[in-house]
Order: structure tokens, then sequence, then C-alpha cells
């Protein structure tokens, strides 16, 4: 996407480690999930796919869906994180 295009065109990668899930950004983005655009689109049951398909933890799904929900921090210094 374009220089500063904002969080909408956030590498999934980038958006993952700032949440503490970077261990997903490379199943994800194997089977095509490489914009975080794509989750603020998704419905719930391709959410739910989309997890499952990498095997996301319980925990670590509520965090990406809280984090879809909130348009993503592009600073992670922002959230609940250390």
């Amino acid at each position: 996407g374009p220089e500063g295009g904002g969080w909408g065109h956030l590498e999934m990668g980038d958006a993952l480690d700032a949440l503490g899930l970077g261990r997903y950004a490379a199943p994800l983005l194997a089977l095509g999930y490489d914009d975080t655009a794509v989750l603020t689109q998704m419905l719930n049951d391709e959410f739910d796919e989309m997890c499952s398909l990498v095997h996301m933890l319980p925990g670590h799904r509520c965090k990406l869906s809280a984090a879809v929900r909130s348009g993503f921090s592009t600073s992670p210094r922002r959230g609940a994180y250390p």
C-alpha cells in the first residue's frame, strides 16, 4: 500500500508483532492474509475460520479480535502491552 496509508494497510506481520502475536505471521501470510485491511472486512465466521486454520489459541483470538475492532494501534505503546 501507499506509504503512510494508515492502519488500514498495516503489514500483517507488524500488526501481529505489536500485539505479541508474531508467531502467527508466517502461517497467516502463507494463507494469503497479508494485509490488516482484510481483517476489518471479514465476517465473524471468516475470522473464526482464519484463526482455526492457523490453530490460534483462544486467548490470542480474543486479543486479535479486539485489535481489529479498535482499528489497530500502529503504536504498540498505546495498548496495554509493556
